[in-house]
C-alpha cells in the first residue's frame, strides 16, 4: 500500500448502570427499548470517547477528514456531528439509502464515503460505534483513506468438481 497508514488509539466504554434501557426477558423473546433515553446516552457517549480519543491522539476536531459513525440512526449521527463541531460534509450519514445494516454498518458508510471520493488526501478517519448494553467507543485511523491493497487473486476452481478449490501440487481422485 502506498503512503504511511496506521490505527490510532481506541476507546470503549460500557455502561451496565443503564442496562434497563434495552432488555429481552427470557418469558418473552422481544427485544424491548426506551429509544428516547438510548438515543440521549448514546449522543453522550459517542461524543465523550471521540473526544478522549482525539485527545490520546493529540489530533483536534479540524484534523479528521470524515468521521463515520455507526450507521443505526440519522438523528443520533446528526447530534454527534452537531456537538463535536465538524461541518456536515465531513460526517457520513447512508441511513436513508441502506438503513440500519447492523455491523456492518461502518464498512458500509466507509465504502460509500470512498466511492463519493469523501477521504481526503491524509486520510484522518475516525470511526465510531454504539451497540445493545451501551457499549460504545471510536478509533482514530490516520491514513485510512489511502487506497485499498490490491486483491489477491482466489485460487482457481477445480476443473470437474466447481464447489471445489484446486489444491498445488495435488493431484485429483478420480
Amino acid at each position: 500500500m502506498p503512503g504511511p497508514s496506521r490505527i490510532g488509539p481506541a476507546s470503549i466504554h460500557s455502561d451496565g448502570a443503564r442496562r434497563g434501557l434495552i432488555r429481552l426477558e427470557r418469558e418473552e423473546p422481544k427485544i424491548r427499548m426506551d429509544g428516547p433515553a438510548v438515543s440521549r446516552r448514546v449522543v453522550r457517549l459517542m461524543v465523550e470517547v471521540t473526544t478522549e480519543v482525539l485527545g490520546a491522539s493529540g489530533e483536534p476536531v479540524d484534523d479528521v477528514d470524515l468521521f463515520v459513525h455507526h450507521q443505526a440512526n440519522s438523528r443520533i449521527i446528526e447530534a454527534v456531528g452537531r456537538q463535536l463541531g465538524p461541518d456536515r460534509g465531513r460526517v457520513v450519514d447512508v441511513v436513508a439509502r441502506v438503513a440500519d445494516a447492523s455491523a456492518a454498518s461502518i464498512p458500509v458508510a466507509l465504502s460509500a464515503a470512498r466511492d463519493e471520493r469523501r477521504l481526503g488526501a491524509r486520510g484522518r478517519v475516525l470511526l465510531g460505534a454504539f451497540g445493545a448494553g451501551l457499549v460504545g467507543g471510536p478509533r482514530s485511523s490516520p491514513g485510512a483513506g489511502a487506497p485499498p491493497p490490491p486483491v489477491r487473486p482466489r485460487r482457481p476452481v477445480h476443473p470437474t468438481r466447481p464447489g471445489r478449490r484446486r489444491h498445488p501440487g495435488r493431484v485429483p481422485r478420480r
